[in-house]
C-alpha cells in the first residue's frame, strides 16, 4: 500500500512517502516560501524519485488541523485534487497527533504544541509508548497548560515536546518549575509532520476512517480571527 502524507499546517511544508509500512521519501523546507508555490512541485519531484505519479497512490493523507488556516486550505485542495482525479480514497488526520506519531516512540509523554497566537497554544497530550491519546485537540493559554501537565508530570514522567510551539512552552515550564524531565525534539523530527501524517492515515484506513475527496473536511479548532472579531463586536453591541 502506498500512501502520500501531506502536512501544510504550519511554516515548514513536509510531504513523504510511506509503502507498506516502511518510509521510502520525506521531503521539508522551512524556508518561509509560499506552500502554494512550493507543495505540487515537492510531491511531482518526490513521486518521480521512485518512479510513480499520483496514480499509483492507494492513499491521500493530510493534515486537516488545528494549524494555519491558509496552510490547511493550501493541503486540502491538492489532496483533494490527486485524490478525485485519481479515484482514491482521503485521511484527514489532526496535526497535533501527525506530530506526535512523527516522533515516534519512547518513554513518557509527548506533548505536541503550535503557535495558534493571541497568547495560546493548539495542544494535545499522547503516551510516547503505545501512542494512546491522553488528552484532546485544544486551545490553551500557557498558564492552562501547565496546570493540565502537572498532575502528568509525577513519577519522574519524561515529557517531550513537538511542534513549532515547543521552545515557547519549554521555556514557560522550566520557569514554572515543571518537576518532570522536558525536552523539546530537534528541529527535524519537532517540525516536520508528514510522515507522522502519512502513519496516522494508515491506522484510519485500517479502521475504515477513510473517505472520499468530497468529504475530505478541515478541522480548524477555532474561528478564523475575522469571525472571532465579528463576534466580539456582535457581543459589544457595535455592529448589530
Amino acid at each position: 500500500m502506498k500512501i502520500l502524507g501531506v502536512d501544510t499546517s504550519s511554516g515548514c511544508l513536509s510531504v513523504a512517502l510511506v509503502e507498506d509500512g516502511r518510509l521510502t521519501g520525506l521531503c521539508s523546507r522551512d524556508d518561509g516560501l509560499g506552500h502554494s508555490v512550493n507543495l505540487m512541485p515537492m510531491i511531482a519531484a518526490m513521486l518521480d524519485a521512485r518512479g510513480l505519479n499520483p496514480g499509483h497512490i492507494d492513499l491521500f493523507a493530510v493534515a486537516t488541523g488545528p494549524g494555519s488556516f491558509t496552510g490547511l486550505r493550501i493541503g486540502a485542495a491538492a489532496v483533494k485534487g490527486m485524490a478525485l482525479a485519481a479515484d482514491k480514497p482521503c485521511a484527514g488526520v489532526s496535526t497535533l497527533e501527525a506530530l506526535a506519531q512523527a516522533f515516534g516512540r519512547g518513554r513518557g509523554l509527548v506533548c505536541p504544541v503550535m503557535d495558534a497566537r493571541r497568547s495560546e497554544m493548539y495542544n494535545a497530550v499522547f503516551d510516547a509508548g503505545s501512542g494512546a491519546r491522553l488528552r484532546p485537540d485544544r486551545a490553551l493559554s500557557l498558564d492552562a497548560l501547565y496546570e493540565d501537565l502537572k498532575p502528568l508530570s509525577i513519577n519522574g514522567n519524561i515529557i517531550y515536546l513537538v511542534g513549532d510551539g515547543a521552545e515557547i512552552c519549554y521555556n514557560f515550564l522550566v520557569e514554572k518549575g515543571l518537576t518532570a524531565d522536558i525536552f523539546f525534539a530537534p528541529p527535524h523530527i519537532r517540525m516536520s509532520a508528514a510522515y507522522g501524517v502519512a502513519a496516522a492515515g494508515q491506522r484510519m484506513f485500517e479502521r475504515g476512517q477513510a473517505v472520499d475527496a468530497a468529504r475530505l473536511a478541515i478541522n480548524y479548532l477555532r474561528l478564523p480571527q475575522a469571525e472571532r472579531e465579528r463576534r466580539e463586536k456582535l457581543t459589544n453591541g457595535e455592529i448589530q
